[in-house]
């Protein structure tokens, strides 16, 4: 969907509010994994791959490796390159449903852009912006990258769990108590618990969700409470 000519100076201004650079993600309660180096790696390869207007390659790279993995900036890169046409075609609409991802954590650089974008939108775009946020929520909403998370946390659980009852069992220990003192058990039991409190905040939080994701998060705390009793 092409942006009337009349208001791209403005909402290009409103996308260049950020340097192009990484910027820490905001939201220190944010319970996802430590990056590794190869994102780290990958982090600095795309913005230098944008800032020489390599667009198509740099696009594919925050669209693909880095957005499914929670990085807001890449996200929001997404919705800035969708915005002004580079890399892929523009469309406002679906530019800002990548800022709305983007800001979901409250950084205020990225909720400034969003918000300025959603001030331009008519009814309709509204409309179509919440169609297309909601699409993206699916896959990319920090819930659904948390409950990816804890679904490995739980596969590791029933790992150590299947391990134990190969072991000797004294006193009718069940084998997730014989692995509890086990120091990689502990921290993923730790992380679990942690991941589990950011889900259950989030339902009780009333922010927007999918029904896809309240189904997922439902069925991980029932799978996370059988495991844990």
């Amino acid at each position: 969907m092409r942006v009337r000519a009349r208001l791209l100076p403005q909402l290009m201004l409103a996308a260049l509010l950020l340097p192009i650079a990484h910027v820490a993600n905001a939201g220190d309660s944010f319970p996802g994994g430590k990056p590794e180096q190869r994102i780290l790696e990958t982090q600095q390869k795309v913005d230098s791959l944008f800032e020489k207007g390599d667009y198509g390659r740099a696009y594919f790279i925050y669209r693909n490796e880095l957005a499914p993995l929670g990085d807001k900036f890449a996200q929001y890169m997404v919705g800035y390159m969708t915005l002004t046409g580079k890399g892929v075609e523009q469309d406002i609409v679906a530019a800002s449903a990548w800022y709305r991802l983007a800001a979901e954590r409250g950084e205020a650089n990225f909720t400034r852009v969003r918000d300025e974008l959603w001030r331009h939108f008519n009814d309709k775009q509204r409309l179509q912006s919440d169609q297309e946020y909601m699409n993206l929520r699916i896959r990319y909403s920090d819930a659904m990258i948390v409950a990816g998370l804890i679904e490995n946390d739980l596969a590791e659980l029933e790992r150590n769990a299947a391990e134990g009852v190969r072991t000797q069992n004294p006193g009718g220990s069940t084998a997730l108590e014989l692995a509890q003192g086990d120091a990689d058990t502990v921290r993923i039991r730790e992380s679990l618990a942690t991941r589990l409190d950011y889900l259950d905040s989030a339902l009780d939080s009333g922010q927007l969700m999918t029904d896809t994701e309240v189904s997922r998060i439902r069925d991980l705390q029932k799978r996370a409470e059988k495991l844990l009793r």
